[in-house]
């Protein structure tokens, strides 16, 4: 037990200064609230509204009776969805997930870190600034995607960087990176242009292979939404994305 905690103390200083950051912002919050948990920003409300009626009666929209396409977050609210149709609905999902997108941040943070030889109190004070200052605890009371996108993306640029400075790569990373760029686009469409510099990087880098199968992995998603979309009377984009775009 004592080679345990000194192998991975790091890593429980890490999770422990998160989980007691998350359940007091927790307390303070159903405190202040009248004992309802209550999200910082209304879109978590949209994303639930929307899971909530493609789990139950299996329409894509912010009602039951027509598809509406007001979610940019395409998986996010996917996997809302599935865990309402398995579990029922419950506005404490959004926040069980955050939680667990966090913790595999710092986990998946400690492991990296691991992998460079990096000491233990410096790799203590990374996981420290990763949680105060990114900051994962706000953010996860936000009841968004933001934290599952700092996951994907994290390991999403973890791989790349070592495609970028391997020279045999093991099939099971490409299937691996592969994924990661599909989803990155699905969990936030920003997301495209992290895998847009990783495809101009790797082509650089001569792995022209890697560079467009990870573009067109990350594209056909975004098309085969797009054009449900436009096939249920609606933009190409989620309307949330043309708002916040200024687009016509």
């Amino acid at each position: 037990m004592n080679t345990f905690i000194k192998k991975y103390y790091p890593l429980l200083f890490g999770l422990l200064f998160l989980i007691i950051a998350f359940f007091t912002l927790l307390y303070i919050s159903i405190f202040q609230n009248g004992s309802h948990i209550v999200y910082s920003l209304d879109d978590a409300y949209i994303h639930m509204a929307m899971a909530k009626n493609y789990a139950l009666h299996g329409v894509w929209g912010v009602s039951k009776y027509e598809f509406a396409s007001s979610s940019s977050s395409i998986l996010w609210t996917s996997l809302l969805a599935l865990i309402y149709f398995i579990f029922g609905v419950n506005e404490f999902i959004p926040l069980v997930l955050n939680l667990i997108f966090a913790s595999l941040v710092i986990i998946s943070s400690y492991f990296i870190l691991r992998k460079y030889n990096i000491k233990s109190h410096y790799i203590c004070f990374i996981l420290f600034s990763l949680v105060a200052i990114t900051p994962l605890p706000p953010l996860m009371f936000t009841g968004l995607e933001h934290v599952f996108h700092i996951w994907i993306s994290l390991l999403f640029i973890f791989l790349v960087s070592e495609f970028l400075t391997e020279i045999n790569i093991e099939r099971k990373k490409i299937v691996w990176l592969t994924l990661l760029a599909a989803m990155l686009p699905m969990i936030r469409y920003e997301g495209i242009f992290l895998v847009l510099i990783a495809s101009v990087l790797l082509i650089l880098k001569r792995k022209f292979a890697a560079g467009l199968l990870i573009l067109i992995s990350s594209l056909i998603p975004m098309f085969i939404f797009g054009i449900i979309s436009i096939k249920n009377g609606w933009s190409f984009f989620p309307n949330s994305l043309l708002l916040k775009g200024n687009f016509p």
